[in-house]
């Protein structure tokens, strides 16, 4: 049996990383990783067996689904050769991690390949701490920017939207080192201006991913989304608060009201 643990390191790997994920990469006979070089000497600090780079897999300026056909290859590979490997996947590995479920899919296919997931800390965790906000509480629905646009996704502008992806709108290119040169952040502008409006504020977040490097937030109106093309990377996720305030439904506040009483005699 091959097996293959796809382990979620944080977005800060040093602090996120679980008991479960440093469990996982212990037990596996090599951890691979292709996101975060830097990352190698901690890495070589948590006593791994044997630790490779396969970053090379990698091409900047490359199509996504030459890179993921390359990871997903390289990783595979390796676990037939070694039996046993992890691969470092940042965030979760199950939240906008495309080769996530090719791995998934291949494992379902066949019966020698078993792929297991350890859950890590996801950037939605990180970016409510960034922004100092419950997301359930104030309810948001989670979009990637590409998907929104080509399923014409229709949004409620009594919800926030977090948009995923926004340094890479309109292409299937990686332009990791200077992404604004094909990114069409024009086409989600006018997006969410439909719903939201050109005076409607944004925040650009970007959480913490190095040691000593604080996150970042930035604050625009979407109107001007465009100008700010440059100062969106690849680490950047859009939060657009909702912008009308919603009434209640009365019929079920005295629902709800009614239920606290009842349930405080009850305990009295």
């Amino acid at each position: 049996m091959t097996k293959i643990r796809l382990v979620g390191i944080g977005m800060l790997p040093q602090r996120d990383l679980t008991a479960g994920g440093l469990a996982a990469l212990r037990a596996s006979k090599v951890v691979l990783y292709s996101s975060f070089p830097h990352l190698r000497p901690w890495l070589g600090s948590l006593g791994l067996s044997r630790i490779e780079d396969i970053c090379d897999h990698y091409a900047d300026g490359g199509k996504d689904v030459d890179n993921y056909t390359a990871i997903v290859g390289a990783v595979v590979g390796a676990a037939r050769r070694n039996g046993d490997v992890a691969y470092l996947v940042p965030g979760h590995p199950n939240l906008g991690v495309t080769a996530t479920q090719r791995f998934l899919a291949m494992a379902a296919t066949d019966d020698e390949l078993d792929v297991e997931v350890v859950p890590g800390v996801s950037s939605i965790d990180t970016i409510s701490m960034d922004l100092s906000l419950d997301l359930l509480e104030r309810t948001c629905v989670i979009v990637d920017s590409n998907r929104l646009l080509l399923l014409r996704q229709q949004l409620d502008p009594r919800a926030g939207v977090l948009v995923y992806h926004a340094s890479a709108v309109g292409t299937t290119t990686t332009d990791y080192r200077e992404p604004w040169i094909t990114n069409r952040i024009e086409l989600l502008q006018r997006y969410l201006v439909d719903t939201f409006g050109e005076d409607h504020e944004y925040h650009a977040v970007v959480s913490q991913t190095v040691p000593g490097v604080r996150p970042r937030v930035s604050r625009g109106t979407l109107g001007k989304l465009s100008e700010a093309v440059r100062s969106i990377d690849y680490g950047t996720t859009l939060y657009v608060p909702p912008i009308v305030k919603r009434g209640v439904d009365e019929n079920f506040l005295r629902l709800l009201d009614s239920g606290v009483a009842a349930t405080r005699g009850a305990r009295e």
